[in-house]
């Protein structure tokens, strides 16, 4: 699994960056064989004026399943990280598990009529 990380208005340190990917790696570790890459961009929305402006986009690539497209904000961006992290979790395990029901469901051993 290969991580991209973009920051845009927003200064990660080599300890937030680490922290970053160890909640990346506690999150899809057990859909290591499955997630062939995550692209995450931080940016800052409102700059210097404050509020509810970091926002996180995660974009998780599978392999021959497409890509799950995460979206948050908050001010906080430990947080935030947390937060978008568990759901990635969550996306990723719900989206292997209607892929496998839909293997399992249909004839001739998972491939269409043709």
């Amino acid at each position: 699994m290969k991580i991209s990380l973009h920051c845009r208005g927003v200064i990660l340190n080599p300890d937030g960056r680490a922290y970053l990917e160890r909640r990346l790696g506690f999150a899809l570790g057990r859909f290591m064989s499955k997630v062939t890459r995550v692209t995450v961009t931080l940016s800052d929305v409102n700059g210097d004026r404050g509020g509810i402006d970091k926002r996180c986009r995660v974009v998780t690539s599978l392999k021959g399943m497409g890509q799950i497209v995460l979206e948050d904000r908050d001010s906080s961006l430990p947080v935030l990280l947390d937060r978008i992290s568990g759901r990635l979790d969550r996306l990723v395990s719900r989206r292997l598990e209607r892929d496998r029901f839909v293997r399992d469901r249909m004839p001739f051993g998972g491939t269409a009529f043709g």
